[in-house]
């Protein structure tokens, strides 16, 4: 089969989706011969493999793993994701702003600076109980009203 694909990735994948079509397949007591069914599903699937991507060279004019058509899709997020994202950054920002000055400081130690409860219940002076309730009160607002947004 790597004959056909040249990249061991597409063949572990395809005989991934052959073993898991086999596992599942409902007539699994009439296959006579599993290993020679198992190869005719593998086969068939390096072939539609095959075809689906003789397509997409025949319509984007280029061979997919050339380096123009991996240029094509772009890890960043679209302007729209980027937006979204902005949004519920200053939703989440506006939201911790409201609380009270010790659950703030808790949640923002503990979630975004990865402080332990008893480190952040010795910054704060109290006991590692009250950093507990804290960040859970401070966690609950937060979703409260953040959820409240439309995004």
């Amino acid at each position: 089969m790597q004959r056909r694909f040249g990249a061991a990735n597409d063949c572990e994948d395809i005989v991934q989706e052959a073993m898991i079509r086999v596992i599942a397949s409902h007539d699994s007591e009439k296959i006579g011969n599993l290993r020679a069914y198992l190869f005719r599903v593998a086969g068939n699937l390096s072939i539609d493999a095959l075809r689906r991507g003789a397509t997409r060279e025949r319509i984007s004019g280029m061979p997919i793993d050339s380096p123009e058509a991996m240029a094509v899709a772009s890890p960043e997020p679209s302007a729209e994701q980027a937006l979204i994202a902005q949004q519920r950054k200053a939703a989440f920002e506006a939201a911790l702003a409201t609380l009270p000055d010790r659950q703030r400081q808790a949640l923002t130690l503990n979630r975004l600076q990865g402080w332990s409860h008893p480190r952040i219940a010795a910054h704060l002076g109290c006991s590692t109980g009250t950093v507990y309730n804290d960040i859970k009160a401070a966690m609950a607002a937060i979703i409260a009203q953040t959820s409240e947004i439309e995004l």
